[in-house]
């Protein structure tokens, strides 16, 4: 219609006629959306589904669907009064479900009707309470409690329960004395994934790997099963492989497809990589625009070195910019803000920085020694060369004692490229502490004498092996673990095939095979490469010109 308008005051030689048209074409644009639309199919349906359960006779079955379909068309008042129709009928599932839309609704009535599902035997609402009782919320926190219902529920099979269960295992609940298990948290890992738990599936694909740390051509098809159940960081990891070529031919137009799939799902893995594709050309023709668009996504949705290479884009944006230093300020403290996020979250190019800001009274901040020797010992600490450096700079032109402070915990700890010296960590001690550092007083007291500088680097050697060791363990040859749950599965068969045999006395044919098992006992993966320690550098204050070439360094990088 408004084309015709159009048509109509071009062709027109009357200007009386053609203000008149123009005023209603203005009109209908502006008045558009006044008038209600169309409703959509999908209204249709669920008024629909509401006719078919006016009645009294509904059935349960009726009366779910026509809540599902009244919720997902976000008429959500209805939708409980349909939920709450079907919960009066007392079938587990309408029980269950009316407790999922209570909760969703921060009602602590959820409780209820999930408590009178698990009564009907529901595993689904069995695990919902345990999720609930462990980490606590609209009822007070009861980790035992939690782990019960959670145990309960994945003996029952309940994938959802069952994914709980390995991540339980996975890392130990201390709190209830339940100790990390790695295979523990593996089998039950597989058991979700065979009732196609995405989550549990990608879990199992990520710990694929060789011993040099590289996905394993198994750990595709697992992913690809989880990708076409909509899994966004299964999309991801996918992407990840083909990109790297690990597992997989190396194929940058399928690592990108892989990606925005998964960026667009959610994933803020995905919208980090295609972001860094954009960003670094590689894969992709350079798109700075685009690599802005979705690196800020990620950022906002808390990827952490999504957070710091936001932050350096948005710096160097300003370095262009014509507004006033005042007109900038908020961009800058969002940088700081994105800054400050990802070292929290453990990016050491982001504590560098920091530590560079404060130490130069720069971006905003004012100039802090103090908090500098901070961020740059934090830094330092995660093996970052130019915190370290920077470190050593601070001690020798200042004297600044949370400097020496943080100089000598860095040589107590021995992080990656620096090699323990507590005899040098003592005298830094000495330092602050005759400038009224308590802290260094009270761990001068803990540091051991210089002599034992030799069985620190051997603990410092212990803990990288251990940690070698745990990453080892939790590898997987889903083959072997395929087979042994195989095995399991059949011990479990006619260990309850003996168990009725022998609660009958007349089907008991030999009673000597009624006496318990005994327990198996499994052997724990050994061998580990041990890490040679890297002799630290001269310390030597840096100079102007080397500081300038590390900030520039940091800020231009993205990581």
């Amino acid at each position: 219609l408004k084309l015709q308008f159009l048509y109509f005051i071009e062709q027109s030689s009357n200007m009386k006629t053609v203000k008149c048209f123009v005023g209603v074409l203005v009109c209908s644009t502006l008045c558009e959306g006044a008038y209600p639309e169309e409703p959509p199919p999908e209204s249709f349906k669920c008024e629909e589904l509401e006719a078919a359960v006016a009645t009294d006779d509904a059935t349960e079955t009726d009366l779910l669907k026509a809540a599902e379909c009244l919720k997902g068309a976000k008429r959500l008042k209805k939708a409980e009064r349909m939920l709450r129709r079907a919960a009066d009928m007392s079938g587990p599932d309408a029980l269950r479900l009316l407790g999922n839309f209570l909760h969703e609704k921060n009602s602590s009535e959820a409780v209820t009707w999930w408590k009178q599902a698990v009564q009907k035997g529901d595993a689904g609402a069995e695990a919902n309470l345990g999720t609930l009782y462990l980490h606590g919320g609209s009822v007070e926190q009861n980790v035992q409690l939690g782990y019960d219902y959670m145990k309960s529920a994945s003996e029952k099979g309940d994938p959802t329960a069952l994914y709980n269960m390995g991540e339980i295992l996975a890392g130990g609940l201390e709190m209830i004395s339940i100790d990390k298990d790695i295979r523990g948290a593996q089998r039950y890992m597989y058991k979700a994934a065979e009732k196609q738990h995405a989550g549990a599936i990608v879990w199992l694909a990520l710990r694929m790997k060789d011993k040099k740390g590289r996905m394993k051509k198994s750990a595709k098809e697992w992913l690809i099963r989880a990708a076409r159940m909509q899994h966004a960081d299964a999309m991801a990891v996918l992407g990840y492989m083909y990109k790297r070529g690990e597992g997989v031919k190396q194929d940058f137009d399928t690592a990108y497809e892989w990606y925005e799939k998964g960026a667009k799902q959610g994933s803020v893995t995905a919208q980090y990589e295609l972001g860094l594709m954009y960003l670094t050309d590689e894969g992709v023709d350079q798109d700075d625009v685009l690599g802005r668009k979705w690196m800020g996504e990620a950022a906002y949705g808390g990827h952490s070195k999504a957070q710091h290479n936001y932050a350096n884009l948005l710096l160097l944006e300003l370095d262009n910019d014509p507004r006033t230093k005042k007109e900038m300020a908020s961009d800058r403290e969002l940088a700081l803000r994105f800054y400050a996020a990802a070292a929290s979250e453990g990016v050491p190019e982001s504590m560098y920085l920091l530590g560079m800001f404060h130490y130069r009274g720069e971006e905003g901040v004012q100039q802090d020694y103090h908090t500098a020797a901070q961020y740059w010992g934090q830094g330092a600490l995660r093996g970052h060369k130019n915190s370290q450096q920077s470190l050593h700079t601070l001690v020798t032109k200042t004297g600044d004692p949370e400097a020496q402070f943080q100089l000598a915990e860095m040589y107590v700890s021995g992080p990656p490229g620096i090699e323990v010296d507590v005899e040098h960590a003592r005298e830094l001690y000495k330092k602050a502490v005759a400038q009224g550092h308590e802290r260094a007083a009270k761990r001068l007291d803990q540091v051991p004498d210089p002599r034992e500088t030799r069985r620190l680097k051997e603990e410092q050697a212990e803990r990288r092996r251990a940690k070698r060791e745990a990453e080892l363990e939790e590898l997987i040859d889903i083959d072997e673990l395929s087979e042994a749950e195989k095995e399991a599965e059949e011990e479990a068969k006619r260990e309850a095939e003996k168990a009725a045999s022998c609660a009958d006395p007349t089907t008991c044919v030999d009673p000597t095979t009624c006496a318990d098992p005994a327990a198996d006992s499994e052997d724990g993966d050994d061998g580990a490469d041990e890490e040679e320690d890297t002799p630290r550098e001269q310390e030597r204050p840096l100079t102007d010109e080397e500081e300038e070439a590390m900030i520039e360094e940091e800020r231009l990088g993205i990581i």
